[in-house]
């Protein structure tokens, strides 16, 4: 693999991973001082671990979200040296904060279920803990091999509810209400795709692409969030493909949109590494769909196909 080849690797599967790194670290400590779903005793009493594992969560979020060297002028091989060394960093920093004080916290919350309003199935809060717990020791397993992608092309498909995996990629977003169009129809599709990867590298993704630029605007800050909307529909009609539309009401996309899946594209001045959508389109091409994208009459759309 070149330097440039390496280059490009690090950067999709560190931005990949920064998805699920949200989803098993920020999202249930959020969700605690944020959802009223833990009693107001808990708040009080463990105040100074909640303070902790926050601000813990929100520096790991932070470094992940950085670009890992200074400048695209940089030379490859300076690129490749500031790459590995927040490689080591993450080894050495990140994984034993994720370890030694994020889930603890998560473990001790969860074992504690007077914690958490009744009923446990219904908890949003409680489940984010319960799925973080589940999940991190293979996203550090992802973070040990950023340089190398040990996934890459291993695909494991299985039947999943269509509606639940949406949901569970989608409904936490703080930025605007999701709803879903004919919601019993769509909630009696089951899909053979790797789950894992069309979460992690598609509706996460989504989800970033929709917090950071739909509703990120100050004109867009200034409406209620009844006003912000994420509507997602289902079209069954095409021969092979199941037709899952994402569309919200946010701010237009100004860009080349035919450039808008190509590595490294960006537009504007929105700081981001232009990795999002390429990770999307190329998730969907490895499990047998494609996704499409549209700006247009006051809606941003995006179209995911996914095999029957």
């Amino acid at each position: 693999m070149t330097s440039a080849e390496l280059i490009k690797d690090i950067g999709a599967n560190k931005h990949n991973v920064k998805m699920r790194l949200r989803l098993a670290v920020l999202d249930p400590i959020d969700s605690i001082l944020n959802d009223g779903q833990v009693t107001k005793e808990f708040i009080l009493e463990h105040r100074v671990n909640i303070n902790e594992v926050h601000k813990t969560a929100t520096s790991i979020m932070s470094f992940f979200s950085r670009k890992w060297y200074d400048s695209e002028e940089d030379s490859e091989e300076k690129k490749l040296a500031s790459l590995r060394g927040n490689i080591k960093k993450t080894l050495d920093d990140i994984i034993p904060k994720i370890k030694n004080v994020i889930i603890p916290f998560y473990d001790t919350c969860y074992n504690n279920t007077q914690y958490f309003k009744q009923p446990l199935a219904n908890n949003d809060t409680y489940n984010l803990i319960q799925d973080s717990r589940n999940d991190y020791l293979s996203i550090c397993i992802a973070l040990q091999s950023l340089e190398h992608d040990v996934n890459s092309g291993n695909i494991t498909c299985t039947k999943v509810n269509l509606l639940e995996i949406i949901q569970k990629g989608l409904d936490k977003t703080p930025v605007a209400i999701v709803s879903y169009v004919n919601e019993f129809l769509m909630s009696q599709y089951y899909v053979n795709i790797d789950g894992d990867k069309f979460l992690n590298e598609v509706l996460l993704n989504i989800r970033s692409n929709i917090e950071r630029h739909a509703f990120s605007a100050t004109e867009q800050k200034k409406k209620l969030i009844t006003e912000k909307k994420v509507v997602v529909s289902v079209d069954a009609e095409e021969k092979d493909f199941l037709v899952v539309s994402i569309q919200n009401n946010g701010t237009q996309f100004k860009g080349d949109s035919k450039q808008i899946f190509d590595y490294g594209y960006t537009s504007g001045k929105s700081g981001n590494e232009g990795k999002g959508m390429f990770s999307i389109r190329n998730a969907m091409k490895e499990i047998g769909g494609d996704a499409q994208f549209l700006s247009e009459n006051g809606l941003v759309v995006y179209k995911l196909f996914i095999k029957k």
